[in-house]
């Protein structure tokens, strides 16, 4: 999947979806943790575009018209349900793999 995807959102501090851009893809910083992300998009040889929970509301409806549109799709990397949020909170710690925890109810 390395190399395939064309827009990625982190949200995190840490995270490492760079690597999973394709040639000129963006990453999407969003939050406090996107000042980590100058190294990695360097290196990827990406772009990256920031923005914070402060940011202009018709943006994040455009982000929203797009998932809506099924042209974002989220990538579970495991689901559990709610009493196992000890596991899941072991998974993210571990750094799993690529893609977000889901709880369910």
């Amino acid at each position: 999947m390395a190399g395939a995807i064309d827009v990625a959102l982190s949200l995190a501090a840490g995270s490492r979806e760079a690597a999973l851009l394709a040639v000129r893809g963006t990453l999407i910083g969003l939050g406090a943790g996107a000042g980590d992300l100058e190294a990695q998009v360097e290196q990827a040889g990406v772009r990256l575009a920031v923005t914070h929970v402060h940011t202009r509301r018709e943006w994040l409806e455009s982000v929203v018209d797009l998932a809506a549109r099924g042209e974002l799709t989220p990538t579970a990397f495991e689901t559990f349900v709610l009493v196992g949020a000890v596991e899941a909170h072991r998974a993210v710690a571990s750094g799993h793999g690529t893609g977000k925890v889901v709880l369910l109810p």
